[in-house]
């Protein structure tokens, strides 16, 4: 073979040799930005549930109001209300007609459940639509002093990293969330540790669940980085929410 046979013959396989990797990097771009899209799509699609971490104490004689959705209307309130010297009552106030709690079993038809981590919340279980105390809210828990002894009754008695669970609307659609709370030592101790809700309407969501779609996680534990509030001593509550925050 010539040398000018030669070149002419590297010349074409340098030729098809470049059309085939012109087709791969073609077909590797489309990969590559497809995968791209998929992963900048993946936050909006996994954001069905939307968290929002809290430490709040509700003191007594206060109301602390959640706005589940951040559209600067209060969805529930936390009402910690003293009827008489001594005696104390929680409520959830539901913040717009419609709003509702879990009903807790065996109880009152006004009282909220004190659910369990992964508990479901939606369309299947039942909710307390009424409340028949004059501070329009669901019941909680009850603590005082009767015959110079103390007592402390209600579903949310004693509970700890339990869970309310709500339902409200915003504009016109039904959603779902809860509202993470400890509630101990005769009510002193009423603390809000974070809610979240499903921005998907008439979706339902699992209580406890922080991200993520529901479909995948599901009565999954808590994710590890998710702070659990432990119940303080006494002698912490003196000190006061500092403490209990380092705790």
């Amino acid at each position: 073979m010539s040398r000018k046979s030669h070149q002419i013959l590297l010349a074409r396989k340098e030729k098809h040799l470049g059309k085939v990797l012109d087709k791969k990097l073609a077909a590797y771009v489309t990969a590559a930005t497809a995968a791209g899209v998929a992963m900048l799509a993946a936050p909006d699609a996994a954001a069905e549930i939307r968290y929002t971490p809290v430490h709040i104490l509700v003191a007594s004689g206060a109301t602390y109001w959640i706005d589940l959705n951040h559209d600067g209307m209060n969805d529930f309130g936390l009402y910690r209300h003293q009827i008489v010297v001594g005696n104390s009552i929680l409520l959830a106030v539901p913040g717009d007609v419609g709003n509702e709690v879990v009903q807790a079993t065996g109880g009152r038809s006004d009282s909220a459940a004190a659910l369990m981590v992964g508990a479901a919340i939606g369309p299947n279980q039942k909710f307390a639509s009424r409340t028949s105390y004059a501070y329009g809210g669901f019941f909680m828990a009850f603590a005082g002093l009767s015959a110079s002894q103390t007592f402390f009754k209600g579903p949310w008695k004693d509970q700890t990293n339990k869970y309310l669970g709500l339902k409200f609307f915003v504009n016109g659609e039904l959603h779902y969330g809860w509202a993470r709370m400890t509630v101990t030592h005769n009510l002193k101790l009423t603390a809000l540790t974070g809610f979240a809700y499903e921005t998907e309407p008439n979706k339902p969501i699992r209580a406890g669940n922080e991200s993520g779609s529901n479909d995948e996680s599901a009565g999954r534990p808590l994710p590890s980085g998710s702070e659990i509030f432990e119940p303080p001593t006494l002698g912490m509550l003196a000190v006061g929410w500092p403490a209990l925050r380092r705790n």
